[in-house]
């Protein structure tokens, strides 16, 4: 899927595949937060992203009708989450480590920005297979998920501060 060759339909119908997905993306997300974030920062922005996703995900699927395909699509979102959270792991160590000034944060953060492109891509193209959509609806769908997750997850950060 991250070569935009599989869609979510290529896995296997499976609850515990999914629940697994679902540990893997919350797991390394925690993994990939503790470089920048307080122990009960990163544990409650990391159950947000994973209730806000499962959530938006059903709601969206059984909104078209489309809620037989839950599973493999929580399944699909997580596991490509739980990949992007590792890729991106060792670009966050560095960001934790960087002065702001220097010249390797505008080096790191585009490297960041092509990251996240990708991943909303991926995503969008998750969302394109589930719904039988063109890829404009999927990435309407992934765009919209990422930045409710990012603010709401950046209001919690800033709460819990």
């Amino acid at each position: 899927m991250l070569l935009l060759r599989g869609g979510p339909q290529d896995m296997p119908y499976s609850t515990s595949l999914s629940q697994r997905m679902v540990f893997l993306y919350w797991f390394s997300g925690l993994v990939v937060l503790a470089t920048t974030l307080r122990p009960e920062a990163f544990i409650a922005s990391m159950t947000l992203s994973v209730a806000l996703m499962a959530g938006y995900l059903y709601a969206v699927l059984a909104l078209v009708g489309k809620s037989p395909r839950y599973a493999q699509t929580l399944a699909a979102y997580a596991g490509v989450g739980a990949l992007f959270n590792v890729i991106s792991w060792p670009l966050m160590a560095l960001v934790a480590v960087t002065p702001e000034n220097d010249g390797l944060m505008s080096l790191l953060s585009l490297l960041f920005l092509l990251l996240i492109s990708w991943e909303v891509l991926v995503k969008a193209f998750i969302w394109r297979h589930a719904l039988d959509s063109g890829m404009f609806h999927g990435l309407l769908l992934a765009l919209a998920l990422f930045f409710l997750t990012m603010i709401l997850t950046q209001r919690l950060t800033d709460w819990l501060a």
